[in-house]
């Protein structure tokens, strides 16, 4: 298994090898590095190529996907991924086209024009729109050629999430996930009672996550009801569209998967517990705190006093506040380590036995 993650040194790669928890061992390697440190097949060599180009800024879910959806497009991981690759690829690029027609609508409906006089290519009405797009170019700076590529860039940063009405990948999977918890709570009311925590565990993660999803793209859609501003604009607009989009992208990551293992156990009544099993063991937990830490474009929220204030142990270096989840882990993995090596104490001779 292998992560990519940002920091100061640039983009690092997490690497973990080993069967169980005794057997493994974890690699922090440089990005820039990785082909010097470990075997890479041509696949591997292709994927990180294709992720080059975006090391140097935080690497976000969406953009690794496009990343190996290319990759396998272009054949590197067999004829069948090759052929389900480059169909999803071309949908995606036909729904990127959609959403820039819906969008182009919308702002010439803001000039006054009939949204479908967009797409029945009158020769009158085209050149109306045209002259009136170059006067709002205008007053913008900008040229019409500039401003439709704006336009079409604000598509591209979109294409994933989509619009109210012209929903993308993101909102339908915010809505799977939305129905995914709905079936998961009409199961384990019928299911044994041992199935009951896990259910209602995996319940309260979705819930939590489609509680912080919910107040990005709320703030989305109200930026998206103006496209032509998110393009005349776009120095100040687009990066806090980025950011959301980021964060939906980070927020629902995972989530397909866990759909799809509990879609294939859905005609198996015995194998839905499993399934169930699998999923709390993997389902993507996100911290409570960030509902209250964090506003819906991910910026955090100011805290007051000096920068170089000193952080206390078991404190949220953000808010200066006790982390009651940190305490109660390490509570947990504490009272776990004592059942399964016995009661041991560490102090500055060593190791000794307490008990």
């Amino acid at each position: 298994m292998a992560r990519l993650r940002a920091s100061e040194r640039g983009a690092e790669v997490i690497m973990s090898a080993g069967t169980d928890e005794r057997s493994r061992v974890v690699y922090i390697v440089p990005f820039s590095s990785l082909s010097d440190t470990s075997g890479m097949t041509l696949h591997d060599h292709d994927l990180c190529e294709r992720l080059k180009p975006h090391s140097a800024q935080v690497v976000t879910p969406g953009m690794i996907r496009q990343a190996m959806l290319e990759t396998a497009a272009s054949g590197y991981a067999g004829e069948e991924a090759m052929t389900a690759s480059q169909m999803a690829l071309e949908g995606e690029a036909e729904f990127m086209e959609t959403l820039h027609l819906t969008m182009l609508a919308t702002i010439f409906e803001i000039f006054g024009f009939n949204k479908m006089d967009v797409f029945s290519g009158a020769s009158m009405k085209s050149k109306e729109m045209f002259i009136r797009l170059q006067e709002r170019a205008a007053q913008s700076g900008l040229s019409s050629e500039a401003l439709l590529g704006e336009i079409r860039k604000v598509a591209t940063i979109c294409s994933s999430v989509g619009l109210n009405g012209t929903e993308g990948r993101l909102k339908r999977l915010r809505n799977d996930i939305n129905a995914f918890a709905a079936e998961i709570e009409a199961y384990v009311s019928d299911a044994n009672p041992d199935m009951h925590e896990v259910g209602n565990f995996i319940i309260r993660c979705a819930q939590h996550t489609l509680q912080i999803a919910d107040k990005a793209m709320k703030e989305y859609d109200m930026l998206l009801k103006n496209p032509l501003q998110l393009a005349t604009h776009a120095d100040v607009i687009q990066p806090i569209l980025i950011s959301l989009v980021a964060k939906l992208s980070w927020l629902l990551d995972g989530w397909d998967q866990l759909l799809s293992y509990w879609s294939e156990a859905a005609n198996h009544d015995d194998g839905r517990s499993d399934a169930l099993r699998m999923i709390w063991s993997r389902v993507p937990i996100v911290p409570l705190r960030e509902a209250q830490t964090l506003s819906a474009s991910g910026n955090p929220i100011p805290i007051e006093g000096s920068p170089r204030r000193v952080v206390q142990a078991m404190h949220d270096w953000r808010t200066g506040t006790l982390d009651r989840e940190m305490v109660e882990r390490i509570e947990k993995a504490k009272a776990a380590a004592i059942n399964r090596f016995g009661t041991h104490l560490v102090d500055g001779n060593g190791l000794r036995r307490a008990g």
